[in-house]
């Protein structure tokens, strides 16, 4: 998940602007778009049962597999609304985000920084639903999966732009040593992080 970002010649008294690399809009694009199919077809199944408790989604397989479990829980629902609807929005804007990337749009500092704000609050938010999953309803639903992993990737992304960002002013150092390092292997973070997640969330769920 190599990616850059390149700083502009800030104009005097004006904010410092930045592009980001084409490389992370990929990966953002990539990580959006499937969070948002899920996210879209979590809320298409909730209408459905909804309507019609009797329903059945198509990723509920078995008793620990069952998106219909997941769904009914007050776990989905948060702030009064499916928790569904943030992910449709939220991946909505991060598809936005990553095309004005793709077009070499040029960003305010601070609105990379917010990007990375938005991404983490976003996995905080995942963990919770994660651990809710595991060990309060004890169901899995696969949609809600690949919800968790477009977004931890959604993240990594963009913390290796503002990583890339940081280690462009940086002196060097061991500090700059160790940022250096996790900006070079967040793909394999990124991929053991979600190993770990998947690994508590499967004890949670056979213990």
């Amino acid at each position: 998940m190599k990616s850059m970002a390149t700083p502009l010649a800030k104009p005097a008294g004006r904010f410092e602007f930045v592009r980001m690399d084409r490389c992370t809009g990929w990966w953002l694009l990539g990580a959006a778009t499937v969070g948002l199919l899920a996210s879209w077809q979590l809320t298409v199944d909730k209408l459905h049962l909804l309507a019609d408790p009797a329903f059945t989604p198509a990723c509920s397989l078995s008793a620990l597999v069952n998106c219909r479990s997941v769904m009914q829980s007050s776990h989905s629902t948060l702030f009064g609304i499916p928790n569904s609807l943030i992910g449709i929005a939220a991946f909505a804007c991060l598809i936005a985000v990553s095309m004005a990337i793709l077009a070499r749009a040029r960003m305010q500092v601070w609105f990379m920084w917010g990007l990375l704000a938005g991404t983490v609050a976003g996995v905080l938010f995942i963990h919770w639903l994660a651990f809710q999953t595991a060990f309060e309803i004890g169901a899995l639903c696969l949609y809600c999966v690949a919800v968790w992993i477009a977004t931890l990737t959604a993240l990594g992304a963009v913390a290796s732009a503002c990583l890339s960002h940081v280690l462009t002013e940086a002196p060097p150092g061991k500090v700059t040593s160790i940022l250096s390092f996790t900006h070079e292997w967040m793909p394999v973070l990124v991929a053991l992080w979600i190993s770990i997640l998947a690994i508590v969330v499967t004890i949670g769920l056979v213990k």
